[in-house]
């Protein structure tokens, strides 16, 4: 049952534009100094499997004048105490006046605790959307 738990968290990362001006179920958090990333952070927590999971979700605007956001979705899985998985999808999102796109993307994985794993993981991007799904 870990590795089922662990697909449906990790197949509901999708990391959407919208996400970089709005928190949703997010807490907010007070307003980020300048040049610092605003984050906001959900705890989610699964009775059945005993996992808690820290959603952190970290938006960076560009040090330039540029109409760029880097944005990190990471979640991180913890059973009893103990971090049992990280991962993390990092995408770059450029404005150019009439629409967005992703202009970079890439994922960070890992697993400390024996028996968990991330599989068949796929990063995809469209439009202003970048997706993360894996079992």
């Amino acid at each position: 049952m870990k590795s089922k738990s662990l697909l449906t968290v990790a197949t509901c990362l999708i990391l959407v534009i919208a996400s970089c001006f709005t928190a949703g179920a997010y807490e907010s958090t007070d307003a980020a100094p300048a040049n610092q990333p605003e984050v906001t952070t959900q705890i989610i927590e699964d009775p059945e499997s005993g996992v808690t999971i820290i959603d952190e979700l970290i938006v960076q605007d560009s040090l330039t004048r540029s109409s760029s956001k880097t944005v990190t979705r990471k979640q991180t899985y913890i059973r009893n105490e103990n971090t049992i998985a990280v991962i993390a999808l990092t995408a770059t999102f450029s404005y150019n006046g009439s629409s967005v796109s992703v202009t970079s993307k890439y994922v960070s994985q890992s697993t400390t605790y024996n028996g968990w794993k991330f599989s068949q993981t796929s990063l995809s991007s469209s439009g202003g959307t970048a997706t993360l799904s894996g079992k």
